[in-house]
């Protein structure tokens, strides 16, 4: 067995490895999740993500391969941090460490688990790592390295207030019968956002959206709101000020800019949640999809009211290097 780093050429292999190794997740999940076969040229992508490729060899074939990236996280302090994470940061499907059917079990994952942090362990102050909780074998690869779960897992010379890692949930609402919320505050109005309000959802990204740095300025909510990035945009006033902001993608994935701060408790989130969904059933979707952090715990018991059923978790993994 040979491990090493990837090598141009190896796309159709690590594909091949990809498609064998999730194909049970590819036939099974909704399409929402994006687990689908990938092909030599979507490998090749993956590195546009500022991703490093390990494979392991037995002879000549490549059996496996894991992903990752080293990130300076930037807090109080600058903590470098080796992530096993999916290749898009954006997509839910995950594909951080595969192995072929016919060699899993024969601790392969592990040994190239173990190759990479040593090799980088005195760079780096965490290791973290995500997995869905139905990949058991995922799971018990970590926890047996020395990964410790957490639902939400802050480091004190980083942040306070901005987690190193947090498990998510993964959860889905039928857009029949949507009920107004008892309480709901009408006098707000939702409308679609104009180029106008870019300066208005940079300030709620900047206030709200600690996961996306690049979402903060000016110039990349323009592109939000015009649909660059494949978004459709709603923002919501009160007294004619923009105060909170909420979009769809096109295969129904809901994402919550939030609501000013001082706009809190005044019912105003759900109201918007609300009229957002019904803007969704009448652009003709029949679902609405949301992925939300367990630090979003209000969000959380939003989407709980609203009906949303929980379908999936996706588990936080740290291990610390110090």
């Amino acid at each position: 067995m040979r491990i090493r780093q990837y090598h141009p050429g190896d796309e159709s292999e690590i594909a091949v490895v990809h498609n064998s190794a999730f194909r049970s997740s590819i036939e099974s999940l909704p399409e929402i999740y994006q687990c689908r076969e990938v092909t030599p040229g979507e490998v090749l992508d993956w590195f546009q993500e500022n991703v490093v490729i390990w494979v392991v060899e037995e002879g000549q074939r490549i059996v496996g391969y894991a992903q990752f990236r080293i990130e300076m996280e930037h807090g109080k302090r600058d903590i470098p941090v080796l992530q096993f994470m999916p290749a898009k940061i954006w997509d839910l499907e995950q594909s951080n460490i595969a192995v072929l059917p016919e060699f899993q079990r024969n601790g392969i994952g592990a040994k190239l688990l173990r190759a990479i942090i040593d090799k980088y362990k005195s760079k780096i102050e965490f290791v973290t790592a995500q997995t869905f909780s139905d990949n058991q074998p995922a799971e018990k690869l970590f926890e047996s390295n020395g990964f410790t779960m957490r639902d939400v897992f802050y480091h004190s010379d980083f942040s306070d207030v901005r987690p190193l890692a947090n498990s998510s949930v993964y959860a889905i609402r039928e857009l029949e019968n949507l009920k107004a919320p008892s309480n709901l505050n009408r006098d707000i109005i939702v409308r679609r956002a104009t180029l106008e309000d870019a300066a208005a959802t940079a300030e709620l990204q900047r206030l709200n959206v600690f996961w996306c740095d690049e979402c903060k300025s000016i110039e990349w909510n323009r592109g939000y709101i015009s649909g660059k990035y494949g978004y459709t945009v709603f923002v919501v006033e009160v007294e004619g000020k923009v105060v909170g902001a909420i979009d769809y993608s096109k295969d129904g994935r809901v994402g919550i800019s939030g609501v000013l701060p001082s706009m809190r408790k005044k019912g105003i989130g759900s109201a918007m949640f609300y009229s957002f969904l019904q803007a969704m059933k009448k652009d003709g979707y029949k679902f609405a999809f949301i992925d939300s952090g367990l630090t979003q715990v209000d969000a959380i018991k939003m989407y709980e009211r609203f009906g949303f059923t929980i379908q999936r978790r996706q588990n936080a993994w740290v291990k610390s290097m110090t």
